[in-house]
């Protein structure tokens, strides 16, 4: 075996060493975007859960359900108060709008991160509050939100334990008063 044969072998180990390098990192690649994926699913998520828990909550839960109920006797302390969160709302949407235009995350989260969004702007009071929020928001964002979000029909404000005693009653189990 001469010396030019020895270094065709060699060029054909370093060759075949080079492709392997190469799979293994194309590998790495592709686990790194599935890992940055899933934390910026989970950072969506994790962030309309703070908002929610934060709803529920005093002293802001009672202010929450006035709004959903529809009463107009909102000071305007409450009213710049529910401003912010349906700000807050409106940014957590466009968020996950921004984050779907980037490819950063699937349908199935971004309709998760957007339906609550959609469900509370069913009611009239976060409804009449948007054009306080929509000049905050880009033009593109404002546009998608108004075709997407406020094209869900109103809801009435009918009291949430009406409801529920109705879904009661659908389900067949006894309602007490």
């Amino acid at each position: 075996m001469s010396l030019s044969d020895l270094a065709s072998i060699g060029a054909l180990v370093g060759g075949v060493g080079v492709l392997a390098s190469l799979i293994y990192l194309a590998l790495q690649v592709r686990q790194a975007e599935r890992n940055q994926r899933a934390a910026v699913n989970q950072g969506l998520l994790s962030r309309y859960i703070d908002i929610y828990q934060t709803l529920v909550e005093p002293p802001l839960a009672d202010l929450f359900y006035r709004g959903v109920s529809g009463r107009e006797d909102l000071t305007d302390d409450e009213v710049l108060r529910l401003t912010h969160l349906v700000s807050k709302l409106a940014l957590h949407a466009m968020d996950a709008y921004l984050q779907r235009q980037a490819h950063l995350i699937d349908d199935l989260t971004f309709q998760a991160a957007i339906r609550p969004v959609r469900i509370l702007f069913c009611y009239p009071a976060y409804r009449a509050l948007w054009p306080l929020t929509r000049q905050a928001v880009p033009r593109e964002f404002g546009e998608f939100f108004e075709r997407e979000i406020l094209s869900v029909p109103l809801r009435d404000a009918s009291p949430l334990a009406d409801q529920y005693r109705a879904n009661l009653a659908a389900l067949g189990r006894p309602v007490r008063a």
